[in-house]
């Protein structure tokens, strides 16, 4: 088992995150329940039909809202239906949310925990690779709205998250994948090292070989960017490789989270190479580990404009800026604005050279 510990500052706030096989009883001490009033926890409705031996004694006299399962369920609406359940459960500030589930289950959880009574203690669970490696690392917390990614949040740090394998184990190819394409935008844009060693192992990673060691070394290098920017003013927003084309996409065509920010950053690869030193052999390098996991996208439901559209809407822009992540070699990123005319020409490149 391995431990690594994210801080925020005002108010000084220490997270510990654990990752391992068969730990979340380890982590979880029969003790730790005692400290709160009550404890509640929501937990994704797969998971727990999946995983309910497993939770007996996590989930052991503690009140359960099953979620449903589906980033569509990422709503306002089911943001007040939680709140609601908080109220008519009677939790109050020293109450404790544990969230169980992948990336949906802990950012609305998390959402809706700095909100009641302006902020009651969280553990997270997150029971997919995408949210080990990703989504409950961090402290942010998002639900979606008209159409737009995370347009509405908060930082509210967990007090523990634990990063238990066994929950991997259930997973569909599919979502070992989608976790893949986070792990590889970390890797590719901010640690060359790890983009080495990874990319050559992608075919057995999407087997389910070796994941404990990956999401532990991804989990370590998000903590190492979060510690020195916990509140996104810079160097954090390197996670974002990706991002502002792939959310526009992900929300036009329903494509999952992990194929849409694959195609993300081809497009940012392009970019790279249009308009920064990235060499054509490095953006072979980059955009081949991405095919190796997402070699098909159904372009053809989109144009240039109207994911530009969407672009402009995203929660990463000021003003009429669009600012990219892009990467000049494995493993280092800059940021820098585009233009429309810019990313048209970008996309229509990208659908060529991945076609071929």
């Amino acid at each position: 088992m391995k431990k690594f510990v994210c801080r925020f500052p005002q108010p000084a706030t220490s997270t510990p995150i654990y990752c391992g096989s068969d730990i979340l009883h380890q982590c979880l001490p029969a003790d730790l329940y005692g400290k709160y009033s009550s404890v509640l926890a929501v937990v994704d409705e797969t998971v727990y039909r999946l995983h309910r031996l497993l939770l007996s004694s996590t989930l052991s006299g503690v009140r359960v809202y099953r979620f449903p399962s589906g980033e569509r369920y990422k709503t306002h609406r089911q943001l007040f239906a939680l709140l609601e359940w908080l109220m008519s459960n009677q939790a109050d500030r020293r109450s404790l949310l544990i969230a169980i589930g992948g990336g949906v289950v802990t950012d609305i959880t998390g959402l809706a925990a700095s909100c009641y009574m302006r902020g009651i203690d969280t553990i997270l669970i997150p029971t997919t690779l995408l949210g080990q490696i990703d989504a409950a690392i961090g402290g942010k917390t998002a639900i979606n709205y008209k159409g737009i990614k995370n347009i509405i949040g908060s930082f509210h740090p967990p007090r523990l998250v634990v990063c238990d394998q066994h929950f991997l184990e259930t997973l569909p190819r599919r979502s070992i994948k989608d976790g893949l394409v986070e792990a590889v935008k970390l890797f590719a844009a901010y640690d060359a090292e790890s983009f080495a060693r990874y990319s050559a192992r992608i075919a057995g990673l999407i087997k389910g070989e070796g994941l404990e060691t990956l999401v532990a070394d991804a989990v370590r290098l998000k903590v190492e960017i979060v510690n020195r920017d916990p509140w996104e003013q810079g160097l954090r927003r390197v996670l974002n490789f990706g991002h502002t084309t792939g959310h526009a996409y992900e929300t036009l065509t329903c494509s999952s989270h992990g194929r849409a920010i694959a195609l993300g950053m081809l497009v940012a690869l392009r970019l790279s190479r249009l308009h920064l030193d990235l060499s054509a052999a490095d953006h072979d390098k980059i955009g081949e580990a991405i095919l190796s996991i997402y070699r098909r996208y159904n372009t053809n439901r989109v144009t240039p404009q109207t994911l530009w559209q969407k672009i402009k809407h995203d929660k990463k822009c000021v003003g009429r800026e669009i600012s990219y992540i892009l990467v000049d070699k494995p493993g280092s990123y800059r940021e820098k604005p585009i233009t429309y005319q810019q990313f048209k020409r970008a996309w229509y490149d990208t659908r060529e050279w991945y076609s071929r």
